[in-house]
Protein backbone atom coordinates (compact mmCIF):
# COMPACT_ATOMS: atom_id res chain seq x y z
CA UNK A 1 0.00 0.00 0.00
CA UNK A 2 1.54 3.46 -0.97
CA UNK A 3 1.70 5.93 2.11
CA UNK A 4 2.47 8.84 -0.12
CA UNK A 5 -0.38 11.69 -0.49
CA UNK A 6 -0.68 12.76 -4.21
CA UNK A 7 0.44 15.98 -4.34
CA UNK A 8 4.03 15.00 -4.31
CA UNK A 9 3.38 12.61 -7.02
CA UNK A 10 1.72 15.16 -9.40
CA UNK A 11 4.44 17.53 -8.54
CA UNK A 12 7.74 15.07 -9.40
CA UNK A 13 5.43 14.32 -12.80
CA UNK A 14 5.20 18.11 -13.76
CA UNK A 15 8.83 18.87 -13.08
CA UNK A 16 9.79 16.03 -15.03
CA UNK A 17 7.40 17.46 -17.94
CA UNK A 18 9.39 20.50 -17.56
CA UNK A 19 12.42 18.71 -17.84
CA UNK A 20 11.39 17.29 -21.33
CA UNK A 21 12.45 19.15 -24.73
CA UNK A 22 9.27 20.39 -26.00
CA UNK A 23 7.89 17.70 -27.98
CA UNK A 24 4.96 15.86 -29.23
CA UNK A 25 4.32 12.18 -29.42
CA UNK A 26 1.59 10.74 -31.76
CA UNK A 27 0.47 7.41 -30.60
CA UNK A 28 -1.82 5.60 -32.99
CA UNK A 29 -3.22 1.63 -32.21
CA UNK A 30 -3.02 0.84 -36.34
CA UNK A 31 -1.34 1.27 -39.45
CA UNK A 32 -3.11 2.93 -42.00
CA UNK A 33 -5.53 0.41 -43.64
CA UNK A 34 -5.92 -1.67 -40.32
CA UNK A 35 -8.60 -1.90 -37.42
CA UNK A 36 -7.35 -1.55 -34.08
CA UNK A 37 -8.53 -4.78 -32.25
CA UNK A 38 -11.10 -4.68 -29.56
CA UNK A 39 -11.66 -6.82 -26.34
CA UNK A 40 -14.61 -6.53 -24.22
CA UNK A 41 -12.25 -4.67 -21.41
CA UNK A 42 -10.87 -1.91 -24.36
CA UNK A 43 -8.91 -1.51 -26.94
CA UNK A 44 -6.29 -3.84 -27.43
CA UNK A 45 -2.90 -1.54 -27.91
CA UNK A 46 -4.16 0.88 -24.76
CA UNK A 47 -4.59 -2.26 -22.74
CA UNK A 48 -0.96 -3.03 -23.60
CA UNK A 49 0.63 -0.01 -23.40
CA UNK A 50 -0.76 0.34 -19.84
CA UNK A 51 0.25 -3.15 -18.70
CA UNK A 52 3.82 -2.34 -20.18
CA UNK A 53 4.49 1.15 -18.47
CA UNK A 54 3.34 -0.64 -15.24
CA UNK A 55 6.03 -3.57 -16.28
CA UNK A 56 8.57 -1.31 -17.19
CA UNK A 57 8.51 0.97 -14.04
CA UNK A 58 8.41 -2.14 -11.67
CA UNK A 59 10.96 -3.55 -13.60
CA UNK A 60 13.55 -0.78 -13.82
CA UNK A 61 12.98 0.95 -10.30
CA UNK A 62 12.67 4.43 -12.07
CA UNK A 63 10.21 6.53 -10.95
CA UNK A 64 9.87 7.69 -14.40
CA UNK A 65 8.91 5.87 -18.23
CA UNK A 66 8.76 7.42 -21.07
CA UNK A 67 6.06 7.58 -24.12
CA UNK A 68 8.64 6.24 -26.35
CA UNK A 69 9.56 3.12 -23.79
CA UNK A 70 5.86 1.89 -23.09
CA UNK A 71 4.77 2.05 -26.62
CA UNK A 72 7.92 -0.33 -27.97
CA UNK A 73 7.49 -2.67 -24.83
CA UNK A 74 3.73 -2.82 -25.53
CA UNK A 75 4.91 -4.01 -29.20
CA UNK A 76 6.58 -6.39 -28.13
CA UNK A 77 4.22 -7.81 -26.04
CA UNK A 78 2.00 -7.75 -28.53
CA UNK A 79 4.13 -9.54 -31.18
CA UNK A 80 4.91 -12.31 -28.37
CA UNK A 81 0.72 -12.56 -28.44
CA UNK A 82 0.90 -12.65 -32.52
CA UNK A 83 -1.45 -9.48 -32.32
CA UNK A 84 0.85 -8.05 -34.58
CA UNK A 85 -0.25 -10.03 -37.54
CA UNK A 86 -3.45 -7.90 -37.85
CA UNK A 87 -2.52 -4.54 -36.05
CA UNK A 88 0.34 -2.58 -36.01
CA UNK A 89 0.54 0.11 -33.51
CA UNK A 90 2.57 3.63 -34.78
CA UNK A 91 4.29 6.31 -33.11
CA UNK A 92 5.76 9.37 -34.36
CA UNK A 93 8.26 11.19 -31.80
CA UNK A 94 10.99 13.86 -31.77
CA UNK A 95 14.49 11.77 -31.37
CA UNK A 96 16.07 13.06 -28.07
CA UNK A 97 17.73 11.32 -24.99
CA UNK A 98 15.55 9.12 -22.51
CA UNK A 99 15.57 11.45 -19.82
CA UNK A 100 13.89 14.37 -21.65
CA UNK A 101 11.38 12.26 -23.68
CA UNK A 102 7.92 12.64 -22.64
CA UNK A 103 7.10 10.72 -19.08
CA UNK A 104 4.39 8.18 -19.50
CA UNK A 105 3.66 8.59 -15.65
CA UNK A 106 5.32 8.24 -12.26
CA UNK A 107 6.13 4.98 -10.49
CA UNK A 108 5.22 5.88 -6.74
CA UNK A 109 6.93 3.00 -5.03
CA UNK A 110 10.58 4.65 -6.47
CA UNK A 111 10.09 7.87 -4.36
Amino acid sequence: MLSMSRDPIRQAYEERIWDSMPQEVILYACDDGEKSLDSPDGGMYSHYLLNAAQMLSTASRSPFVSVSQAHFKAVSMMRQDNLLMEQHPQILQPRCAVNQQLPFGVNAECW
